[in-house]
């Protein structure tokens, strides 16, 4: 398919919840209709490159030494393991 979807359902004993690619949805009772209660301003790209550059910026900036070189490692795996 050339369009790509991504949604979950997640019910709680209160309510019900659509996540709808960069929506939520919430389920109202009294209208028997989901309702927009979030949507993201930013795409998950931008999310992940922003926090990739906090992260980076949290090391020192001296990366001639080996313990940063391994603290900028250790934050790239960190990232790899969360795609």
């Amino acid at each position: 398919s050339n369009f790509k979807k991504k949604s979950i359902t997640v019910k709680t004993s209160k309510n019900v919840y659509i996540w709808d690619d960069d929506k939520l949805l919430k389920f109202n009772k009294k209208t028997s209709f989901f309702e927009n209660f979030f949507q993201s301003e930013k795409t998950p790209l931008e999310i992940e490159c922003r926090e990739f550059i906090k992260n980076v910026n949290m090391v020192k900036k001296d990366f001639s030494n080996a313990e940063n070189a391994l603290k900028v490692l250790y934050v790239l795996q960190k990232f790899r393991l969360l795609k």
